[in-house]
């Protein structure tokens, strides 16, 4: 089970995450503002070198998207990113119940997913130490986070 925490310095930003799941596929998560993050998160920019690797990766096959385009955003990212083989997922919250849940809703997935072992070393470092346990991506478009107690 993955624990969940906030973390300060990512409040009001939108940087993005990844993680890996049980099968060993990854994925990418933007938090639209969110502070509430995987424990496993230290620091906003620390997948910034593996995004930049990720996205010098060739395209591996086609992105599947998730959702109806509801004209609220730019999703070329995400679909780029899907293309190179990761699951992609945007933050949300869903007021459907009481009280109301942060989700990762996913917006694209690949044709083709992309696995740790498939990046390099240095990637697979950072990576394999970030994981959704009890995640499998391909067969989960919707994943509630729980929330810590503030």
């Amino acid at each position: 089970m993955t624990t969940w925490r906030f973390l300060k310095e990512a409040a009001g930003l939108d940087p993005v995450w990844l993680a890996v799941d049980d099968e060993g596929h990854v994925g990418a998560f933007m938090t639209a503002g969110s502070a509430l993050l995987p424990e496993f998160v230290v620091d906003v920019n620390m997948f910034d070198g593996a995004l930049e690797v990720i996205e010098g990766l060739p395209v591996l096959g086609d992105a599947r998207p998730m959702r109806e385009d509801d004209g609220d955003g730019c999703y070329a990212s995400w679909e780029e990113l899907a293309e190179r083989g990761l699951y992609t997922y945007d933050t949300e919250w869903d007021d459907s119940g009481s009280p109301a849940q942060q989700v990762l809703r996913a917006m694209f997935f690949p044709s083709r997913a992309l696995h740790l072992q498939d990046l390099p070393e240095d990637v697979r470092d950072v990576l394999d130490a970030c994981r959704l346990s009890g995640v499998v991506f391909a067969s989960t478009p919707v994943l509630c986070v729980d929330e810590p107690p503030r």
